[in-house]
C-alpha cells in the first residue's frame, strides 16, 4: 500500500465540519452568501439566440432565455484564448443541499426539492428513513429555457448518476432496507406521475449507485444489521463483488469509460483509501474478493476520515466528471484519469493508473472539461478558465463567472462540448450553459 504524502500545514476538516460539508453542503448552502464583485477578465459573455423545438415531451416552461446579447470576439482577441458563449437558462428550485444531476446529452436535469434528507439517510447509515418532506423534480433544458416535466412522490433520495434514459434514485424502506431505481425522463402518457423502474430490490441496504458503459451498474450494499458496505458491479451479464473483509466499508464506486477499471473509496478505523479494481482481472479470479487481491490496488488518502469525509471526497465531481482523458502534467493528455476531492490538499486531484494523487493546475473545489484543450475550475470563490497556459495561481486565470458555481460537463444540442454552471441562490440554482464560440459563421 502506498501512502500519499501531504503537507503538514494542510489541515483536514474536523468531524463536525465534515458532517456539515457532506454532499457539498459547503458548495451549495454556504455558497449562497459567497460572491466576488470583481468583473470578469478577458472573457466576455456572448448571447445565443433561442432556436429549436421544445420537443414532444409534456411539461411546463418555467423560464425563457434572455434576448440575444451583443456578439464579439471576446477572449479570442486576447492571447489566443477561446471566445465563450453564455446561455442563461433560468433557475430551478432545490433543497439547498443536494447537487442536481444532468444527463450526458445535456437535455435533462433532476433536482431534489423540499427538505433535504437527514445525515443518516444521505450517508445510508443505520437509522436512515424515507425523506417524506422531499421530492425529485425533473426538467428538460433547451435553447428556449427550462421546461418542468414533473416530479416524483415523496420518499426518494436523488442518486449520483443519470444516462439519456433516466436518472438513478434510491428509496430507503421502512424496514431499514434501501432500493435502487431509475426514473425515466419522460413519464408515460396517461400516468399520474413518475414511478421508478427498480434495478436493485431486496432486503439489503443498497446505495451510492452509478452507471457505466453497456448498461453497467455499480453500487454499495450491506446487510441491514451491518455498517460496512461491499461494492457490487453488474456488467456484461455477470456480477462482481469487492469487499467482505469485515474491516473496510467500500462506498461511492465509479466505473471507467471503457468499463475495465472501477474506482471506489474505503474507510476503516479512521483511514480512508482509494480503491482501484481491474474488473477483468477480478472476473478471471472468480468475480469476488475479500480483502487483498492482485486485482485490487489501494492508495491510502487520509488517517483522519469517516464516512462523511469520504462523501466529501466523492461528491464534487459527479458522474460525468469523475473521469477525464489525462496525461503527464495535464488532465487532458491521454489515458483515463480519475478525479476526486482530496480533503487534506483541499483540491480536486487526479490519479492516473500508475501515479499518486496530484492536484490539477489550479487547486479547486470542482473541475469540468470544456473541450480537449480547456476546462473550468471552481477556485478562489469564482469559476476560472483553465488552458494550457494556466499557472497554479488563480489570480492569473481568466474569470468565467465572478462568483461561486459548480461546473458539470455536458453537450450542447448541436453536439458541441459544454459546461453547465450551477449557481446557488437561496433554495434555487441558476443554470448557465457555457460553450466555446465557433470560429466562423457567428450570427450578429
Amino acid at each position: 500500500m502506498r501512502r500519499a504524502r501531504m503537507p503538514r500545514a494542510l489541515e483536514m476538516p474536523r468531524p463536525s465540519d465534515a458532517a456539515r460539508w457532506v454532499l457539498t453542503a459547503a458548495l451549495l448552502a454556504a455558497a449562497t452568501a459567497t460572491a466576488c464583485e470583481a468583473p470578469p477578465r478577458r472573457a466576455e459573455p456572448v448571447g445565443l439566440a433561442p432556436t429549436g423545438d421544445a420537443g414532444a415531451m409534456r411539461g411546463e416552461r418555467v423560464s425563457d432565455v434572455p434576448a440575444p446579447g451583443a456578439r464579439g470576439a471576446g477572449a479570442a482577441a486576447v492571447a489566443g484564448l477561446p471566445s465563450l458563449e453564455f446561455l442563461q437558462l433560468g433557475t430551478v428550485e432545490t433543497d439547498g443541499f443536494t447537487l442536481p444531476v444532468i444527463s450526458p446529452n445535456g437535455r435533462f436535469l433532476a433536482v431534489q426539492t423540499g427538505e433535504p434528507p437527514d445525515l443518516a439517510t444521505a450517508l445510508a447509515r443505520p437509522g436512515q428513513r424515507p425523506p417524506r418532506a422531499s421530492r425529485i423534480a425533473l426538467y428538460r433544458l433547451d435553447e428556449r429555457g427550462i421546461v418542468r416535466l414533473g416530479e416524483t412522490g415523496a420518499g426518494f433520495v436523488l442518486g449520483r448518476a443519470a444516462d439519456d434514459t433516466g436518472v438513478l434514485i434510491e428509496s430507503p424502506r421502512p424496514d431499514g432496507a434501501r432500493w435502487i431505481g431509475r426514473i425515466r425522463w419522460g413519464a408515460p402518457r396517461g400516468s399520474e406521475g413518475y414511478e421508478p423502474e427498480w434495478l436493485v430490490q431486496d432486503g439489503r441496504v443498497n446505495a451510492f449507485a452509478t452507471l457505466g458503459p453497456d448498461d453497467a451498474l455499480a453500487y454499495a450494499t450491506r446487510d441491514v444489521r451491518d455498517r460496512a458496505f461491499d461494492i457490487v458491479v453488474r456488467t456484461e451479464g455477470r456480477t462482481l463483488r469487492i469487499g467482505g473483509d469485515g474491516l473496510r466499508s467500500h462506498v461511492y464506486p465509479a466505473l471507467g469509460p471503457d468499463g475495465a477499471l472501477l474506482h471506489a473509496f474505503a474507510v476503516r478505523d479512521g483511514v480512508a483509501e482509494l480503491v482501484v479494481a481491474d474488473l477483468r482481472e477480478l472476473a478471471r479470479a472468480g468475480g469476488s474478493t475479500a480483502g487483498e487481491s492482485a486485482a485490487i490496488r489501494r492508495i491510502e488518502i487520509s488517517d483522519r476520515a469517516d464516512d462523511a469525509v469520504v462523501a466529501q471526497m466523492a461528491t464534487p465531481q459527479g458522474h460525468l466528471d469523475s473521469f477525464v482523458r489525462g496525461g503527464e502534467g495535464s488532465p487532458d493528455g491521454g489515458g483515463a484519469d480519475f478525479l476526486f476531492f482530496h480533503p487534506e490538499l483541499n483540491s480536486i486531484v487526479r490519479v492516473t493508473r500508475e501515479g499518486e494523487p496530484a492536484p490539477l493546475r489550479i487547486r479547486c473545489l470542482a473541475w469540468a472539461r470544456l473541450d480537449a484543450g480547456n476546462a473550468v475550475a471552481l477556485a478562489d470563490g469564482r469559476v476560472l478558465l483553465e488552458t494550457d497556459a494556466t499557472t497554479a495561481d488563480p489570480a492569473d486565470a481568466v474569470v468565467v463567472l465572478p462568483q461561486l458555481a459548480i461546473p458539470r460537463s455536458m453537450r450542447a444540442p448541436d453536439g458541441r462540448p459544454a459546461v453547465l454552471l450551477f449557481t446557488p441562490e437561496r433554495g434555487k440554482a441558476r443554470l448557465t450553459r457555457v460553450t466555446i464560440a465557433p470560429t466562423r459563421g457567428l450570427r450578429r
